[in-house]
């Protein structure tokens, strides 16, 4: 069984990620290229590379996951909290962002 899409990850960071939180966070699903939020104004935005907006040295946290995990932690309903302490989820970083992150739900 495949994971969920690209697009669908995508679209399931910009539902969770809607307020700012004074970084940037590099998303890395296995298997698939990395994307980022931007999350340094007052609504964040989901970008799939590293254009001109973002410098390497402004990520300061990255998250690792399997597809299916960050699209679980991207559903609600606690995921995220079970993903890490269960080690699917791998944060890297700025730890300190844990704090400032805000993820909205769809549930």
């Amino acid at each position: 069984m495949a994971g969920p899409s690209r697009e669908r990850l995508l679209e399931g960071a910009a539902s969770v990620f809607a307020r700012g939180f004074n970084a940037v966070l590099e998303i890395v699903p296995e298997g698939d290229a990395a994307f980022f939020v931007d999350g340094r104004q007052d609504e964040c935005r989901i970008l799939t590379d590293l254009s001109g907006d973002i410098s390497p040295e402004e990520v300061t946290t990255r998250w690792r996951a399997s597809a299916d995990t960050l699209n679980r932690i991207f559903q609600g309903d606690r995921a995220f909290e079970r993903a890490y302490l269960s080690g699917r989820l791998m944060i890297s970083g700025d730890m300190s962002l844990m704090a400032r992150l805000h993820l909205e739900t769809s549930k």
